[in-house]
């Protein structure tokens, strides 16, 4: 991560409701699940749906089909293959959007960490100061009692740790 100094907190990027699923239908997955949450709210839908009204129950039970589909047959490797690239893009943009919560992060940022590289003297400093901060009391102090600052400091050094160093 080269902007290191950068602290200033993003806000996070809402998960896509299917990342492989056709744009048509995320629209559709997405409108579902936000007519969910609304009759969540309605105490007048939900006290017919809790004194089993058939058509409450009815309407509940289709749209929770629409906005949380079952995934697709696996039929082949390529399908195995598609699901796995698919959760494993899901954890980065969960991953990802964690971070940017933290702290302001730029797009070459976001690359070095899905890319899973930073360069050799940022990872050195990050080295540095670990070291530094582990023997600064009055850090770990902070740290413990949740002070922001000191959770983003340390979470960017961690963060920049996990990275494999280039040149």
């Amino acid at each position: 991560m080269t902007d290191t100094l950068a602290t200033a907190s993003a806000p996070a990027t809402a998960p896509t409701a299917a990342s492989a699923v056709p744009a048509a239908d995320v629209a559709a997955i997405e409108s579902a699940r936000a007519t969910i949450k609304m009759r969540i709210e309605d105490k007048e839908f939900r006290t017919k749906l809790l004194a089993q009204d058939p058509a409450a129950r009815a309407e509940w039970d289709n749209l929770h089909k629409s906005g949380y589909p079952a995934p697709p047959q696996i039929t082949s490797t390529e399908d195995v293959k598609s699901q796995a690239e698919t959760r494993n893009a899901e954890s980065w943009n969960s991953y990802v959007s964690w971070l940017k919560q933290s702290w302001a992060m730029t797009p070459e940022n976001e690359a070095e960490i899905r890319g899973g590289v930073v360069r050799a003297d940022i990872h050195e400093w990050a080295q540095e100061e670990r070291d530094r901060l582990v023997k600064d009391r009055a850090f770990y102090r902070r740290l413990l009692d949740g002070d922001r600052e000191a959770k983003t400091q340390w979470g960017k050094v961690v963060a920049i740790l996990s990275l494999r160093p280039v040149k």
